[in-house]
């Protein structure tokens, strides 16, 4: 196979809602090509496209500037459905989508922190990392710790009464554990990467819960672009009674939902919580 320096990131999580909101703040606006479509109920159909432009030094339908002077466009797609009066509008092309990315690393060089481990991060700030990681997929878990079949094959007849005793408690904990986070973190995945978490929507992933499976024996870094929503800033002991000493109802939700991920990680003070916007292997 032959050299070259195209490189092709293996995109697994991608926030487009998140990556769309940075683009319309980057450069006078969100850089849209618009695609309509309207359909009535006997299934005919119109359609107006327009097509992206890239030019150099020239005009484009995309006011991006990239390097060098060039102004490209990132497609975006509006579209317009009828049918028995039901309106549904989506803004997605796939075609440009992950380049968005490129485009707000680029633009945003000097304000996005390579190094996670800096004091100086502060919270809303924009990080990329590499780092390795774990997944922790809540579903999987919930649907594994919750089956009699899990329970079953986890206990072996060389075991005494006592050792199964121990194993059946062990498990009934985490499995009480798991399924309190899967009310707190519904249709979340979570990952731990460089003394940070990563509380990701599960719709964003790119893989199935089956596919996420073989990350567990990959030896690649994890690339993490997203923001820092928190930083934790108590003590692990703090951490672990912070349930106990909530004195008003509304704030026992986020307490309980700390105090399981500090079981899960053994957060410590100066963990990050990320909302990412995007995770990939280069």
């Amino acid at each position: 196979m032959g050299e070259s320096n195209l490189q092709i990131n293996e995109y697994i999580y991608f926030d487009d809602q998140e990556i769309s909101s940075i683009l319309a703040q980057v450069n006078r606006g969100y850089p849209s090509v618009l695609k309509t479509s309207v359909s009535d109920t006997q299934g005919t159909e119109r359609r107006n496209d327009i097509n992206p432009k890239i030019s150099l030094k020239g005009e484009s339908k995309i006011p991006f500037i990239g390097k060098g002077g060039t102004q490209a466009g990132i497609a975006g797609t509006h579209s317009h459905s009828t049918t028995n009066s039901n309106i549904n509008q989506s803004a997605v092309d796939s075609e440009y989508e992950d380049y968005a990315l490129n485009v707000i690393e680029e633009n945003l060089r000097e304000i996005i922190c390579e190094d996670i481990c800096n004091e100086n991060i502060q919270e809303g700030n924009l990080v990329k990392f590499s780092s390795d990681f774990n997944f922790f997929d809540i579903k999987q878990l919930k649907d594994l710790y919750n089956s009699k079949s899990f329970m079953q094959v986890s206990l072996s007849n060389k075991q005494n009464k006592k050792e199964k005793d121990a194993v059946r408690n062990d498990i009934n904990n985490f499995k009480n554990i798991i399924n309190a986070l899967s009310i707190s973190y519904e249709d979340t995945m979570l990952l731990e990467a460089k003394d940070s978490v990563i509380i990701a929507k599960e719709s964003k992933i790119r893989m199935s819960h089956s596919q996420i499976t073989m990350l567990d024996f990959t030896k690649r870094k994890l690339t993490v672009l997203g923001r820092v929503e928190s930083i934790i800033d108590k003590e692990e002991n703090e951490l672990k009674n912070i349930i106990n000493n909530v004195d008003k109802i509304n704030k026992m939700m986020p307490a309980l939902s700390i105090s399981m991920l500090s079981e899960l990680f053994e957060l410590k003070k100066g963990n990050k919580l990320i909302k990412p916007i995007a995770l990939y292997f280069t």
